[in-house]
C-alpha cells in the first residue's frame, strides 16, 4: 500500500492484522508472516528501531533496515558470509534476490572488496548453472555486472563505475528492484555535472511490490527532488519533496534531517508556508 497519509493507515492496518487471532490456516495468517508485514510497513515509514524489534531477523527486513540506518545485525553478517562460501552449495532463488537487491551497495559502502569479489564469483556460478532458467540467469548476470560496478566504485574509479552502472540492463527491473543501483548512477552523473542525464535515470522502470517500495525510498525521492530543482523542474521537485515530508514526517530521529531538507526545499519553491 503506497500511502503517505499522516495517520499512517498502512501501519495501523498491519498492527491490527498482526494482533488478530488467525482466522484460517492460510500462509498469510502465520504469526511470522504477520510480523514480517508489520516490520516492512514500519520500516517504510521510517520507524526503523521498532521494525527491528518486530522482525529484525528476517533476511529481507534486515536488508531493508541496514539500508536505512547502516546498522547490520551480527546474524545478517554471518548469513551473508555463509552465502558466499562456495562449500555451502547452490543459492536458492530467494537468496539470489536478496543479493541483487542491495547487498552489493552495502559492501561497497564499507569498501569490502573481498566480499564483492566473492559475490561476483557466486553470481557467475549461478549464471553457469542456470543457463536453461532464463529468469534466474538474467538476475545472476545483473548481479555479476553490478558487483563489477561497485568494485570500480570502491577502487575510486568513478569513471569506470559510471560506465558499468550505465550499462546495467533495465530488462530485469520490472521484476527486480534496481532502484539502489539507479540512485548510485544518478549521484555519479550529478558529481560530474550531468544533471539532465541523472534526472532521466529516475524515469527508468523499477519494481514496486504491493506491500512496500524499497529501502531508501525517501532518499531516492529526495535525490530526485534535488536534481529536478537544479534543472528548474519545479513541479517535479515540489512533488518529490512533498513525498519525503509525508512519508517520513513521524520517522525516527535518524531520518529527520532528510525531512528537514525536504521542508526547506518546499519553502524555496513556494510549496510550503515559510
Amino acid at each position: 500500500m503506497q500511502w503517505q497519509d499522516s495517520p499512517e493507515t498502512a501501519v495501523r492496518l498491519a498492527r491490527a492484522f498482526a494482533a488478530r487471532p488467525p482466522a484460517s490456516n492460510a500462509a498469510w495468517e502465520d504469526s511470522s508472516t504477520k510480523r514480517f508485514l508489520l516490520a516492512i510497513a514500519l520500516s517504510r515509514r521510517g520507524h526503523v528501531r521498532e521494525a527491528r524489534t518486530v522482525d529484525g531477523f528476517h533476511p529481507y527486513v534486515a536488508f531493508t533496515l541496514q539500508a536505512l540506518d547502516g546498522v547490520a545485525a551480527d546474524s545478517l553478517v554471518a548469513m551473508l558470509r555463509s552465502w558466499l562460501d562456495e562449500r555451502s552449495g547452490p543459492l536458492r532463488v530467494k537468496e539470489q534476490y536478496f543479493f541483487l537487491y542491495g547487498v552489493a551497495q552495502w559492501w561497497a559502502a564499507r569498501r569490502d572488496t573481498a566480499s564483492l569479489r566473492s559475490l561476483e564469483r557466486r553470481m557467475d556460478q549461478i549464471l553457469v548453472a542456470a543457463r536453461r532458467k532464463h529468469a534466474v540467469a538474467r538476475y545472476a548476470l545483473y548481479g555479476a555486472l553490478a558487483s563489477q560496478a561497485y568494485l570500480a566504485l570502491t577502487r575510486g574509479d568513478s569513471g569506470q563505475a559510471l560506465r558499468e552502472f550505465s550499462a546495467l540492463p533495465d530488462s530485469v527491473c520490472g521484476w527486480l528492484s534496481c532502484a539502489l543501483d539507479q540512485l548510485t548512477t544518478a549521484k555519479l552523473l550529478v558529481a560530474i555535472g550531468r544533471p539532465k542525464e541523472a534526472s532521466a535515470v529516475f524515469d527508468r522502470p523499477r519494481a514496486i511490490w504491493p506491500y512496500e517500495s524499497f529501502p531508501k525510498e525517501g532518499i531516492w525521492r529526495l535525490e530526485r527532488a534535488r536534481i529536478a530543482e537544479s534543472l528548474g523542474r519545479r513541479d517535479v521537485a515540489t512533488r518529490e519533496y512533498s513525498y519525503v515530508v509525508d512519508l517520513w514526517r513521524h520517522a525516527d530521529e535518524r531520518l529527520q534531517p532528510y525531512v528537514a531538507e525536504a521542508h526547506a526545499g518546499l519553502k524555496r519553491l513556494g510549496g510550503e508556508p515559510p
